[in-house]
């Protein structure tokens, strides 16, 4: 089975954007000049505030796109 194929329920995409939209407002509390560590796979990787934004707010999109397709099959 395709990772790809496997249906997330809506309610779980959405409790994901909503920890997503609050790491965001989080990350907005920060300084401009501030540094974050933004996680990929199983390191660690520091980074600039905007950069760890503009992650999130893809990571966001994404999970908004699959509600949408799974809502509309």
């Amino acid at each position: 089975m395709d990772h790809e194929d496997v249906r997330i329920p809506s309610v779980v995409l959405e409790q994901k954007v909503r920890l997503l939209e609050i790491a965001a407002a989080e990350l907005r509390s920060l300084k401009p000049d501030r540094a974050v560590y933004t996680k990929k796979g199983a390191i660690f990787f520091r980074t600039d505030r905007s950069a760890a934004e503009t992650s999130v707010q893809e990571q966001i999109k994404e999970l908004r796109a699959k509600a949408m397709q799974s809502s509309t099959s």
